[in-house]
């Protein structure tokens, strides 16, 4: 369920009355869940099937364990599983203690069949189930679903074009990158699914909402250091999720383990090593220049062994980028300026003409989250997660002059907490409760009251296809001037799981 400002206010300081509307309203609240699952079969070395074994999958991060039992065919699920590696125990009388090593993948079920020996000595086997990268996935036989998860090898190892971890997306089948249709987000990666806009596309973080309202597609970016690992689904979507006719991305971010791990990495390219685009910037015109430094490091332990844990991931961007302009255009600016300092243009008397506009980028993520093991049967767990980003002479092409441009100022946080309680074996609750806020502003660099275009130019410049001076030429209910979005979210939500 969702709550907007401002009525959502006048009735958030009654928690007892919010709890029972969310009780009660709970099949509505639909969402994507993060966390994976483990099933399979027991049976001894004649093929029977093993009744009442039981089952316990631990954690070899953070020594977390679940446990059930194997039912009347032999079967048994474990849901609720973070993402990750986990030792399998499997016991029963008569027979020998076996353990196995399974990896749990996002929103997934991995599939796994034990064999049983008589009771002699412990045995350990190696069980594959999950996938461990985009390149070795195996089919999930459990659900129709049609889905491609990326893992952490993925995250760590492909490069990353512009730092977004949706460019590994495109990996997954029926996918391709669209330029965003939203100037308020033009940073912010857009995945196409089956040739869609990629504005129908549904993505939530560890079960909380993060879809722009006003626009649709993706809101809040998230740094790639921050993330577990998520899954792509394209098609026979599972009733988990929902408001979207397009393709569905579900994320888990990262988590504290029992020991102290951290990443310290910097990527610099600076100007003198920027190459010419001979496409939009061919020789003889100016060169087009160029320089990016990022900087991003993670941070992660136990505060409490067994108990606490937390992790911290910051990243940086430092990007001068620019717009280039052609001998031609340059030519048409510089005789305009020219009338200026004749004093043919009223209230203007002169208009600086640069061979390229800066474009200055800053951008700074950061995600924080705190998991607690409450006890064996309850786990909280709280994240915090800032996006802030500034762009200068936003909106400039090739051939329009500063003054037509803008600065762009997007802030953007989000806050979830998320309860897992064990009822028995096979009843598990899931509570989630999010806020999240963007706030985007367009100021607008001419206040002139009037554009001046040149109709004579080439029409692949710009929109227009207009060289232009002065206040924005382009004008439409989006890019209109000033400008300025804000959007407040609430979620709340209760899964219930029974396993039968």
């Amino acid at each position: 369920m969702f709550f907007s400002r401002p009525w959502f206010r006048s009735i958030f300081i009654f928690p007892a009355f919010m709890t029972t509307l969310v009780l009660i309203s709970a099949s509505n609240a639909l969402g994507q869940t993060p966390d994976g699952a483990l099933a399979g079969t027991i049976h001894d070395a004649s093929g029977a099937r093993v009744v009442g074994a039981q089952v316990s999958a631990t954690s070899t991060a953070s020594g977390l364990s679940k446990s059930t039992s194997s039912d009347g065919l032999g079967e048994f699920r474990l849901e609720a599983l973070q993402p990750g590696e986990y030792q399998l125990e499997v016991t029963a009388p008569r027979f020998a203690t076996t353990r196995s090593a399974v990896t749990i993948t996002v929103s997934s079920v991995s599939s796994v069949t034990i064999v049983l020996r008589p009771a002699a000595a412990p045995q350990t086997v190696q069980v594959e189930a999950g996938a461990e990268s985009v390149t070795s996935q195996n089919i999930e036989t459990t659900s129709s679903i049609e889905q491609t998860v990326i893992a952490a090898k993925d995250l760590g190892s492909l490069p990353l074009a512009s730092r977004s971890f949706a460019n590994i997306a495109y990996l997954s089948p029926m996918t391709q990158p669209v330029e965003p249709s939203d100037p308020t987000k033009a940073r912010i990666t857009a995945v196409s699914f089956g040739g869609s806009s990629g504005l129908n596309v549904d993505l939530s973080v560890d079960g909380g909402d993060n879809n722009d309202d006003f626009i649709g597609g993706f809101l809040q970016s998230y740094s790639p250091d921050a993330i577990q690992e998520f899954v792509v689904r394209t098609a026979q979507y599972d009733a988990d999720t929902s408001r979207t006719n397009g393709g569905s991305i579900i994320i888990s971010t990262r988590r504290g383990a029992n020991n102290w791990h951290s990443d310290l990495a910097a990527y610099f390219r600076e100007q003198a090593l920027n190459a010419r685009n001979r496409l939009d910037n061919p020789e003889p015109n100016p060169k087009q220049p160029f320089s990016r430094e990022n900087l991003a490091g993670t941070l992660g332990g136990p505060l409490m062994k067994n108990k606490l844990w937390m992790f911290s991931s910051v990243e940086y961007v430092h990007e001068n980028a620019s717009v280039a302009y052609s001998n031609d255009t340059l030519a048409e600016f510089r005789a305009l300026a020219q009338l200026a300092g004749q004093g043919q243009i009223p209230n203007v008397a002169s208009i600086a003409v640069p061979t390229s506009v800066e474009v200055p980028f800053r951008d700074f993520l950061y995600d924080h989250r705190l998991y607690w093991a409450q006890s064996t049967r309850s786990q909280w767990f709280l994240r915090g997660s800032v996006d802030w980003n500034r762009t200068k002479n936003d909106l400039v092409q090739q051939a329009t002059l500063p003054s037509t441009g803008a600065q762009t100022d997007s802030n953007y946080w989000s806050v979830l907490l998320n309860n897992q309680y064990q009822f028995s074996p096979s009843w598990l609750g899931s509570f989630t409760f999010q806020a999240n806020s963007f706030h985007h502003t367009k100021k607008r660099n001419s206040h002139l009251g009037f554009g001046l275009a040149f109709p004579f130019s080439a029409n692949f410049h710009t929109t227009s296809g207009f060289e232009t001076f002065g206040d924005n030429q382009f004008v439409t209910p989006i890019t209109a001037f000033p400008i300025r979005r804000d959007q407040y979210k609430y979620q709340f939500r209760y899964d219930v799981t029974h396993s039968v």
